[in-house]
């Protein structure tokens, strides 16, 4: 069935807030997969890479620009320039459970891992 990508799109951005809100309600991996199989119909495979990509990407770069933001005084669209870069990005991939962190632990960290390769 065709849909238009307007729906995906759609689709996308409610999937990706039901993973966070998942991620940050329930600290159970399997649960968590479990509920994105049964309520989202998402293959294992599918549910483990949404999770993944959240506890990775979405929650550390979501949590490090508010920390900016609203902590260090960063203006609100130069936070999330700099958390979404590709070198945070990198740095945040080397950072063990990055989602269990608050937004001043992962900018120490990704200071840190920046400074480590200057």
């Amino acid at each position: 069935m065709y849909q238009s990508i307007e729906y995906q799109n759609g689709y996308d951005e409610s999937l990706a807030r039901a993973v966070a809100a998942l991620n940050e309600g329930i600290a159970d991996e399997k649960k968590i997969i479990g509920l994105l199989q049964k309520h989202w119909d998402l293959s294992l495979m599918d549910a483990r890479m949404y999770l993944a990509r959240e506890r990775t990407e979405g929650y550390p770069m979501r949590e490090l620009s508010a920390y900016l933001a609203e902590y260090m005084g960063w203006d609100f669209e130069d936070a999330q320039d700099y958390a979404c870069s590709d070198e945070v990005a990198e740095a945040l991939r080397t950072i063990d459970k990055p989602w269990g962190l608050s937004g001043e632990k992962l900018y120490e960290k990704v200071r840190k891992a920046l400074n480590s390769r200057a």
